[in-house]
């Protein structure tokens, strides 16, 4: 098992909206900012009209790879197990290929956004992997992991917290603080935190996870970029814009960079950018030309 990324999460302003409110801005936003932040609005909507959604950062865990830009491919399936029949009755206590294939069925329904029933089968092959494999096993962390994202994504969020919290101190303590998994853990952490309004304990961790990655994968890795593309939404969800600019100017760029201008990752970060340049009501720094800016 390893951890792939999974990018979902709470929804985001509406582009469209977005695009309308910058032409209210006042006069002194730079004009060369605006036709920019305008055009790769633009681009993002007409992404989203080809069936490219905009993306979120959560990560999940399951027995798929993941494709070289960092995210699950989707798998598409019309014959489905049902999590309450062959998929959950038949696991044996024992029978850990069985656990590993609801592992992966419940992650199948995560990527198409059956979070309702890829709950069910992860809260069942949790129960199973506590009792067959003890609870700090790398494999009991994944199927917590994912429950975790399952809940969040069902708006349960207190429940999330609970269980992310007591998984990433699991990882913590069996593979260290800046392991891979664990550092998917704390990323997803800082999401729920800030969902449930601790904005200050999720800026924390969502830089600690950022730290982290850019430590052991980079700045330019997919992970990174998402690492910072989730904190500058803790701080924008918490109303400091001028601080989430900063980090989604510096992502935009490294975006382009990798990614290209037209991929849906580039996009989502050009269009939190023109929320941030909206809310501020006119750029701020030496440069609106995509330069990497400190974070």
């Amino acid at each position: 098992m390893h951890d792939g990324e999974m990018l979902t999460g709470g929804p985001e302003p509406d582009p469209i909206a977005t695009l309308v409110g910058l032409l209210f801005l006042p006069s002194r936003l730079a004009v060369e900012a605006t036709a920019r932040i305008v055009q790769l609005s633009l681009r993002m909507i007409a992404s989203m009209a080809d069936g490219h959604p905009v993306s979120h950062p959560t990560e999940s865990t399951d027995a798929h790879a993941a494709t070289a830009d960092g995210r699950e491919p989707t798998v598409k399936s019309s014959s489905l197990s049902d999590p309450t029949s062959a998929g959950a009755r038949s696991i044996g206590e024992d029978d850990r290929h069985s656990l590993s294939s609801a592992h992966s069925r419940a992650h199948v329904l995560r990527s198409n956004g059956d979070y309702g029933r890829a709950r069910c089968v992860d809260e069942n092959v949790l129960t199973h992997r506590r009792r067959v494999l003890g609870d700090d096993h790398p494999d009991t962390l994944s199927s917590a992991h994912n429950l975790a994202i399952d809940l969040s994504a069902l708006g349960e969020h207190a429940k999330a917290r609970t269980v992310a919290e007591d998984t990433l101190a699991r990882r913590r303590r069996v593979l260290g603080d800046v392991h891979p998994r664990t550092l998917s853990t704390a990323h997803n952490l800082a999401r729920v935190l800030s969902a449930l309004g601790a904005h200050e304990q999720a800026r924390h961790l969502g830089q600690e996870a950022l730290a982290g990655r850019r430590q052991v994968l980079g700045d330019d890795h997919p992970r990174t970029l998402w690492s910072a593309h989730n904190l500058a939404h803790i701080l924008r969800s918490a109303g400091d814009y001028e601080r989430a600019r900063r980090i989604d100017e510096n992502t935009l760029a490294r975006r382009r960079e990798v990614l290209g201008d037209d991929h849906p990752d580039t996009l989502s970060s050009a269009h939190n950018l023109a929320i941030d340049l909206s809310a501020l009501g006119e750029p701020e720094g030496p440069s609106r030309s995509g330069a990497p800016a400190s974070s």
